[in-house]
């Protein structure tokens, strides 16, 4: 995912593991410092109604979810959703696709 970013010309991941470390990591960064995506793992429904999701729409920042199964029917669908495993053309098939409407 690190490589298929960079040569996207999307920068290099600030990674972190929890949505905790992830509000603490957007706290940090200047306020113009441009996010240019963020890549989410946690289920649909559970990211909308996060305090990680408020806060990467106050940076208009466009999110990819990272799931682990088919999507929810009740999810937010607001955001593509990446099934695991995934190839790399599944990525950059959506990255074309936020990069185009952002």
């Amino acid at each position: 995912m690190t490589a298929t970013l960079q040569q996207k010309g999307l920068g290099i991941p600030l990674i972190v593991t929890t949505p905790e470390e992830a509000l603490v990591a957007l706290g940090s960064l200047a306020d113009d410092c441009m996010l240019r995506v963020a890549v989410v793992q946690m289920p649909a429904a559970q990211f909308a109604a996060s305090s990680l999701c408020a806060a990467l729409r106050n940076r208009s920042v466009p999110v990819i979810i990272l799931d682990d199964g088919p999507p929810d029917a009740a999810a937010d669908l607001a955001f593509p959703i990446l099934a695991l495993p995934f190839f790399t053309e599944d990525l950059e098939r959506i990255l074309e696709k936020l990069v185009q409407n952002s």
